[in-house]
């Protein structure tokens, strides 16, 4: 027998591939002991992320929303009118300025520059009634929306008390142009609508007086009385809200 050496085997590449690999088991580590990891089968869904937590509506009062709304708006207005107020005193003073006076023609009467001063004059002064009365709104639905109800007259016509409960006002919105009350001292809104003096008629819901009670005072209406005629109107009227 011939007893020459054989050369090594060599391993066979082809013999098989390797079948799916299962996963390493975690490292252990001297005294620490691992937990038990138990493979899940892959369902083939994606998994859904995890669901937001729902935030609660926030529920506003709508009525409040929209008072607020109103009182921008009149305070909007309220600066428009004060623009038409100072464009329309300018306009007067120029006209006065630039136009010489004239001698009265015989056989007519000199009254016409008069009348045409005074007309503008007029229109300046009722401009000025329907700023102070819708600045004076505004006020009283500031106030309303604070304390949910309205100033009685005599709350509002007391110096102190506007001091107190209505700092932003500006008194010289309760005088007439034509009047020379002293809000400091006096009481210069009236209860009834009259002219060269601005009106406030509160009442409670029912429509009685709440003089004795503040907090019943729930309507009213502001009134300023026109030199002339606006638009076929001879008073500016503005009243609550709601």
């Amino acid at each position: 027998m011939d007893n020459q050496p054989q050369p090594p085997t060599l391993p066979d590449n082809n013999a098989g591939a390797p079948g799916p690999q299962s996963p390493l088991p975690p490292i252990s580590q001297p005294g620490v002991v691992q937990p038990a990891v138990t493979p899940q089968p892959f369902s083939g869904q994606a998994v859904p992320p995890p669901s937001q937590p729902v935030q609660p509506a926030v529920v506003g009062s709508s009525k409040k929303k929209r008072r607020i709304i109103a009182i921008i708006c009149l305070l909007v207005v309220a600066i428009l009118i004060a623009v038409v107020t100072v464009l329309a005193a300018n306009r007067s003073s120029n006209s006065q300025k630039g136009t010489p006076a004239t001698p009265a023609q015989s056989g007519s009467p000199d009254s016409g520059s008069r009348d045409s001063t005074g007309t503008l004059e007029q229109k300046s002064h009722d401009a000025k009634r329907q700023t102070d009365i819708q600045a004076l709104q505004t006020q009283l639905e500031a106030y309303f929306s604070q304390n949910g109800y309205y100033p009685s007259l005599t709350d509002i016509n007391t110096a102190s008390w506007r001091a107190a409960n209505m700092k932003t006002l500006d008194p010289t919105i309760l005088v007439d142009p034509l009047s020379t009350c002293d809000p400091a001292a006096t009481a210069c809104l009236v209860t009834a609508p009259v002219a060269k003096a601005y009106s406030y008629a509160v009442t409670d819901g029912q429509g009685k007086s709440c003089e004795s009670d503040d907090t019943q005072c729930a309507k009213y209406s502001l009134t300023a009385t026109y030199e002339g005629m606006v638009n076929g109107a001879s008073t500016f009227v503005k009243e609550n809200l709601d």
